[in-house]
C-alpha cells in the first residue's frame, strides 16, 4: 500500500489576512479607497467602509473582500452621491486654510516650476471669506442671528470693494453656519473620532418644550482626540424628534450614528438625566438601549450627577462654612443702602466693581465662580465686616456673621 509522507497527511493552518494601509492607495471598482476604506479599530481582520457606515470581513478574501464591497450597488450609489456633493460646492477649508502667494522657484534643473496652491484671488471669493468669518463671529460670541441685519460694514469702510459687496444679513448667516460650517466642523470630528482609536460615548437631553409639533434631541460626543492630545466633549447634533417617547428616543440617536459614520459597537456608553422615560425598567430608553446595544456601559444617568454626588459626599466631611458664607454675604448685599456701602470699599481699595454671585444647590458646578468671587473681594469683606461694621453696629455684625464664623467684640 502507497504510504503518503506525513508532510501531505498534515493540513496546513490557513492564515486569516489583516489589514494593509497600503490598501488606501489603490483603486477597487474605479473607486479610490482613501476616500472611504479604513482599519476597523478592534479587530484587523475587518475594514471599514466610511461611506457605508458599515465593516466587513476581509481575513478569507483580502482585499478581494474590498473590491467586493466596492461593486455593491448600496456603496456604489452612496460613493457617487458623495463625489457629487463633492464637486458641486467649493470647499469650505477652501476659504479658511492659509495660502501661500503663488511665485516660481527654480528647480533643480534650471527650469521654473510652482510649487504653490490655488488661492482665493478673485472679489467675490473674497467676500464669501469675509461672510463665512463674520457668521462664525456670531456663533462663537452667542449672539443671535438676528444681530446680523444690519449694513454697517458699507458705512465703516466705504473705500473697501469687499465690504460694499457684503451681503450677510439673518437668513443667509443662518444658512452658512447649518449648512456649511456646522457640517464642515462636524465631519471633522467624525474623521478625529475614527481616526484614533474609534470609540467615543455620548451624553442625550430632549427638550421639555415642543417647538410648534417638533422636539429636539441634543446629542453630545465625547472622545479621545488624536489632533488635540486630549479628551474632547463636543456637540454633535441637534435632532428634530415627534415626540419624547424612549422609542423615538433610541431610533434618533441609533440613525444619527449611522448617518454620520460613527460605529455604534464602537459606542461606551449613552448617558443622560434621570426621568422615568430614560431610566424606567420597562420600556425605558436605556433599556431599549441595552437591548439593542447589550455592550453598553450601564452609567444611566449623566456623569455630572455622579461626579456630583460625590463630590457632594466628600465635602460632607469639610463641612458647610463655605457654602453658608457664599449665602450670607450674597443675601447681605441684596439691599441697595449695604451694596452702596460697600462700592466706596470698592473705590478706596481699587477692587473690581463686581457683585456677588448667588449659590444654587442644584447647580454644583457653579460654586467655583463664586467662591472665586469671594476670593476676589476678601480685602473687601474684611474692611466692610471686620472694620466698618464692627465699629459701627457690632450687634448686627455679630447677628449676621456670627452663625458662620464667631465675631469677638473690638
Amino acid at each position: 500500500s502507497f504510504n503518503c509522507p506525513s508532510s501531505f497527511m498534515s493540513l496546513s493552518k490557513v492564515r486569516a489576512t489583516k489589514f494593509v494601509d497600503s490598501w488606501c492607495n489603490r483603486t477597487a471598482h474605479n473607486q479610490q479607497c482613501s476616500l472611504w476604506l479604513q482599519p476597523d479599530p478592534k479587530d484587523a481582520c475587518r475594514a471599514y467602509c466610511s461611506i457605508c457606515a458599515k465593516d466587513f470581513q476581509i481575513g478569507s478574501a483580502g482585499f478581494g473582500a474590498v473590491e467586493n464591497h466596492a461593486k455593491s450597488k448600496k456603496h456604489s450609489d452612496r460613493y457617487m452621491l458623495k463625489l457629487q456633493k463633492e464637486s458641486s460646492a467649493t470647499s469650505i477649508n477652501f476659504y479658511f486654510k492659509p495660502q501661500r502667494s503663488s511665485t516660481s522657484n527654480p528647480s533643480a534643473d534650471g527650469t521654473n516650476s510652482d510649487t504653490t496652491t490655488e488661492k482665493p484671488s478673485t472679489l467675490d471669493a473674497k467676500v464669501m471669506k469675509a461672510e463665512l468669518r463674520h457668521a462664525l463671529n456670531i456663533v462663537e460670541h452667542h449672539r443671535s442671528f438676528a444681530s446680523a441685519d444690519h449694513g454697517i460694514y458699507k458705512t465703516m469702510f466705504p473705500d473697501s470693494q469687499i465690504a460694499q459687496k457684503f451681503k450677510c444679513q439673518r437668513q443667509k448667516t443662518t444658512y452658512l453656519v447649518t449648512e456649511a460650517i456646522a457640517p464642515t466642523i462636524r465631519n471633522e470630528i467624525i474623521q478625529d473620532i475614527n481616526s484614533g482609536s474609534g470609540y467615543f460615548s455620548l451624553a442625550i437631553d430632549e427638550s421639555n418644550q415642543a417647538m410648534g409639533s417638533q422636539k429636539f434631541l441634543s446629542i453630545v460626543v465625547s472622545f479621545i482626540s488624536i489632533t488635540k492630545k486630549k479628551l474632547l466633549i463636543l456637540p454633535l447634533k441637534t435632532v428634530s424628534i415627534p415626540d419624547g417617547r424612549a422609542a423615538t428616543l433610541e431610533a434618533a440617536v441609533a440613525n444619527t450614528c449611522n448617518e454620520l459614520g460613527l460605529r455604534f459597537k464602537s459606542c461606551v456608553c449613552v448617558m443622560s438625566d434621570g426621568p422615568s422615560v430614560m431610566t424606567g425598567r420597562h420600556g425605558g430608553f436605556h433599556t431599549l438601549m441595552d437591548k439593542h446595544a447589550p455592550h453598553l456601559l450601564k452609567m444611566a444617568t449623566c456623569s455630572l450627577h455622579h461626579v456630583s454626588n460625590a463630590a457632594r459626599a466628600a465635602c460632607d466631611k469639610l463641612g458647610k462654612k463655605a457654602e453658608n458664607l457664599a449665602d450670607l454675604v450674597h443675601s447681605y448685599f441684596l439691599y441697595t443702602s449695604r451694596w452702596t456701602r460697600y462700592e466706596h470699599v470698592q473705590d478706596m481699595l481699587e477692587l473690581q466693581s463686581h457683585r456677588f454671585l448667588r449659590r444654587v444647590e442644584t447647580r454644583w458646578i457653579q460654586l467655583l465662580p463664586v467662591v472665586n468671587r469671594l476670593v476676589e473681594q476678601l480685602e473687601g469683606l474684611r474692611e466692610f465686616f471686620l472694620k466698618r461694621l464692627r465699629l459701627e453696629n457690632p450687634n448686627d455684625l455679630k447677628k449676621r456673621i456670627g452663625p458662620v464664623y464667631p465675631v469677638t467684640p473690638s
